[in-house]
């Protein structure tokens, strides 16, 4: 199944444990062996089989949130190491993450109107994403079946048919409201959406035994004493949840800009990660340069294609109206758009850093050996922010990821540098 590849490959990655399956059961279990545990949880002030009546617990305590990466206040001296994970997990499957994005219009709507109804977090329904790749016929070696990965037992006591003629867990709408009702029933007991997504993956009894011995209810302290396949599984819901809340137009360039932030709290922050964001896109047009003449500080630039005469400043906040006479006889400057339809392979490998002062491309092609040809392809309206004419006081430069970590080391010696060429 796409989804256990997904989460394989990572883990061989990053060298942790073994791969962890996306399925209910591990191969040398029982099919049953999940759904049976779930006799341990049972909710607060009511009966497991309460919710194969079709109701819902009455919750005077809204659920909490799910946390995402770069929450510091939830996890603490781990979230350093989150983020990390976060950009590795994007990079090793970015082949997956962009086939669900591209189909996951139609299922996340069923999703969203479901968890809308129950008030439960959106995020949840990126459990489907890393339980089947939102593949509602997907089928595990143990019995699985369905976009939620519903074992049969389970899928039976949270009200669903299952038989040869007619198996609800392919129906998205019916198999998400019996997935929530599970999801429900444990964070009744659990409190805590990791702890959920844990058993989830195991079955409440490894995660209560984990508790247990640990006496602790944070999914970092009882980390270890969970089955490997289940760290990995929680792992992975919340890389996947982070991505697609916070960095899902990312995706589409492969990897997540090093000088990226995670967990802004400032309106300034929020916006340079939207223009970040905006120039990381492939395909997207670069700002507008001037064809052959410079455009001169102040100017304000016209819309693509069209003419701007005249070389008087104007006002900040001003615009040009296209009936404004000429202030002058000086030849029109034509504002081409440069479009960059980058490669599958370039877009897997530039990293896209922030540069607030100038640095020459002569300077890094020297200095750190950068393609010079490949950085003015990649960066066509960098000589704008060279002369001091660009829109931004600061540039996003697409770099190759190889040549990332030297050009940050060598960063102050580069400008340096640049500004004693230029005397």
């Amino acid at each position: 199944m796409q989804c256990k590849v997904l989460l394989t490959s990572l883990m061989m990655a990053l060298g942790a444990a073994p791969a962890m399956a996306q399925h209910k059961a591990i191969t040398k279990k029982p099919a049953t062996a999940k759904t049976d545990s779930t006799s341990a949880i049972k909710p607060k002030g009511g009966s497991l089989l309460a919710s194969n009546t079709g109701t819902t617990y009455s919750k005077e305590i809204p659920y909490a949130h799910v946390p995402l990466a770069g929450e510091k206040a939830y996890y603490g001296d781990k979230n350093d190491y989150m983020n990390d994970f976060v950009r590795k997990y994007m990079e090793a499957h970015n082949r997956t993450l962009s086939s669900v994005q591209s189909n996951s219009a139609q299922p996340f709507s069923v999703i969203d109107n479901v968890l809308e109804q129950k008030k439960m977090p959106k995020e949840l329904k990126y459990l489907a994403v890393i339980e089947s790749a939102l593949n509602h016929k997907a089928v595990s070696h143990a019995g699985a079946v369905g976009p939620w990965q519903m074992m049969e037992t389970t899928a039976k006591m949270m009200g669903l048919k299952v038989s040869r003629k007619n198996d609800e867990r392919t129906d998205w709408s019916k198999s998400t409201d019996a997935a929530t009702k599970y999801l429900d029933l444990l964070y009744s007991q659990l409190n805590d959406w990791l702890l959920v997504v844990a058993a989830y993956n195991s079955g409440p009894t490894p995660v209560l035994r984990a508790i247990e011995k640990t006496g602790s209810r944070n999914f970092w302290d009882i980390k270890e004493y969970l089955p490997r396949e289940t760290q990995g599984h929680v792992m992975a819901f919340i890389a996947t949840a982070s991505i697609f809340e916070n960095l899902s137009k990312f995706i589409s360039l492969g990897s997540i800009p090093v000088d990226f932030k995670f967990g802004k709290d400032s309106k300034e922050d929020e916006a340079i990660m939207k223009e970040l964001i905006a120039a990381s896109a492939p395909g997207a047009s670069a700002n507008a340069t001037l064809s052959k003449t410079a455009m001169p500080a102040g100017t304000i630039p016209a819309k693509p294609g069209v003419a701007t005469t005249g070389t008087a400043p104007a006002k900040p906040g001003t615009t040009v109206p296209a009936s404004a006479p000429a202030a002058s006889t000086a030849p029109a400057l034509v504002v081409v758009p440069k479009k960059v339809a980058f490669t599958d392979d370039e877009l897997k490998n530039m990293n896209i850093l922030k540069v607030e002062q100038p640095i020459s491309l002569d300077v890094m092609a020297m200095e750190i050996g950068v393609d010079k040809k490949l950085m003015t392809r990649w960066n066509p309206d960098y000589d704008q922010f060279m002369n001091h004419t660009y829109a931004t006081p600061y540039y996003k430069l697409r770099i190759p990821k190889d040549k990332t970590d030297l050009f940050l080391q060598k960063k102050d010696f580069l400008i340096k540098k640049t500004a004693t060429a230029g005397k």
